[in-house]
């Protein structure tokens, strides 16, 4: 009723979702699935932002080329959208995103070798460990050797994350949501979870190298809130701050700098 009062009244609006493992489009399906659409078709993409995508951003803003970057992805590995996060990137930026080296599946040897390399290299960025994911993982194909990725959080793969990681990679992530919400009140761990793993084995000498991209992330200003103001913006809304509504379920810290100390943060 609310989306139709919106839509009604003609006031521009946004479902900016920090989910990790969906682009607009896996939003568009999930809305259709509880009845939520535009006169009958799909909520058009200007009124979805995810933080998977404003995580796409920040990596074509900020990864050079040649960067190796080992990614972790949630979705469905039997559909088409199960590289949902390639689709993304290489509309942001096709040619840059060719020359990176990018991996849903290391080998010992090629970890260890990555890891070398984040230790010598003069870019916080030539390696990055990159987590697109609400918690679970799943066996999403390799893009460069089409062999099967990680299909849970196991042991193997925690360890070789860590030998990036622990060398100087760059962690890039979309949200740190501790757990996610269900409608029958049992708790399924968050990508945060993951994240203070990663962020005790970065801590202190690589905690600079910690990059999350989504609501309340030390990027999450400038690549999630102020996008989706933009997009805001482009459906005729002035951007004013104080002209703007937010809903939400939970609790959540917004970093007010690019910081990543906590002392940094103010509730919202």
């Amino acid at each position: 009723d609310f989306h139709a009062f919106l839509r009604e009244e003609g006031i521009p609006y946004v479902f900016c979702s920090n989910t990790g493992a969906k682009g607009a489009s896996g939003v568009q399906q999930k809305l259709k699935a509880n009845g939520i659409t535009s006169d009958g078709e799909l909520v058009g993409g200007e009124h979805i932002f995810t933080a998977a995508q404003a995580q796409c951003q920040y990596m074509v803003d900020n990864l050079p080329r040649g960067a190796k970057v080992f990614v972790f992805a949630g979705g469905n590995a039997e559909t088409a959208d199960s590289s949902f996060w390639m689709e993304i990137l290489r509309e942001l930026d096709s040619e840059l995103v060719a020359s990176w080296d990018v991996h849903t599946h290391l080998s010992e040897g090629v970890a260890k070798e990555w890891g070398e390399l984040a230790a010598c290299s003069d870019s916080d960025h030539a390696v990055a460990v990159v987590l697109f994911s609400d918690g679970s993982i799943s066996s999403v194909p390799d893009p460069i050797t089409g062999e099967l990725g990680f299909a849970d959080w196991s042991f193997d793969v925690i360890k070789k994350a860590g030998y990036l990681l622990s060398h100087g990679a760059a962690f890039i992530c979309t949200a740190e949501d501790s757990f996610n919400v269900r409608p029958d009140g049992w708790p399924l761990p968050g990508p945060g979870m993951i994240s203070a793993m990663f962020r005790t084995l970065m801590y202190p000498e690589h905690s600079r190298n910690i990059h999350v991209c989504g609501k309340g992330g030390n990027r999450g200003n400038a690549y999630m809130m102020d996008a989706a103001i933009a997009k805001l913006e482009r459906q005729g809304h002035s951007g004013q701050r104080d002209k703007i509504v937010m809903v939400g379920d939970r609790f959540c810290l917004l970093y007010t700098s690019d910081a990543a100390d906590e002392e940094d943060s103010v509730g919202l």
